[in-house]
């Protein structure tokens, strides 16, 4: 027997917004963060190595909107302390669509409080493939993504759309 659990907390969660939308909806903050290092922390004059280290925005998401910059470290999202880095997803998420929330943000060793009103993650994806200029009849239709990648079976159709000669096998990245 394999068994999970799940807290009472999400699923009821997830069943409020089953119950009202008939499928879940989740917050999007729009960032590529990375986790502050002690050598990260010590660098910006922090005490503890705590946050989320903003690595990157999302073109015309949220966080931009809201004049987050690359180099900003997230300490507090909504009222909580960010411990670290793996948790601000899950912070983020679990966060309503369209919620204006505070995020303070250390920048250039002084804190800032910037209000950011969150997208929803379904339209994100969509948002940063028109962003990139593909649709998605563009992509074959046996994709995979990991670690940003989109990987795909070769296909005749690829070969002939990338110039690939017969004889190279393996996956289009």
């Amino acid at each position: 027997g394999i068994g999970f659990a799940i807290p009472s907390k999400t699923a009821m969660q997830v069943i409020a917004q089953l119950r009202e939308f008939g499928e879940t909806r989740r917050g999007w903050l729009g960032v590529r963060i990375q986790e502050v290092t002690d050598e990260i922390a010590e660098s910006l004059g922090m005490s503890d190595a705590e946050g989320a280290l903003v690595a990157g925005i999302t073109e015309g998401g949220p966080a931009e909107e809201a004049g987050l910059t690359a180099g900003d470290v997230i300490i507090e999202f909504n009222g909580q302390r960010v411990p670290s880095m793996r948790d601000l997803p899950r912070m983020v998420a679990d966060t309503p669509v369209a919620e204006e929330v505070d995020v303070v943000v250390l920048r250039k060793g002084t804190e800032v409080t910037l209000k950011v009103t969150l997208g929803r993650l379904e339209e994100a994806d969509s948002a940063v493939a028109d962003a990139s200029g593909e649709s998605p009849a563009d992509e074959p239709s046996e994709t995979s993504s990991m670690l940003g990648m989109t990987l795909a079976p070769m296909s005749d159709e690829l070969r002939e759309k990338y110039t690939i000669a017969e004889d190279v096998e393996g996956v289009v990245v």
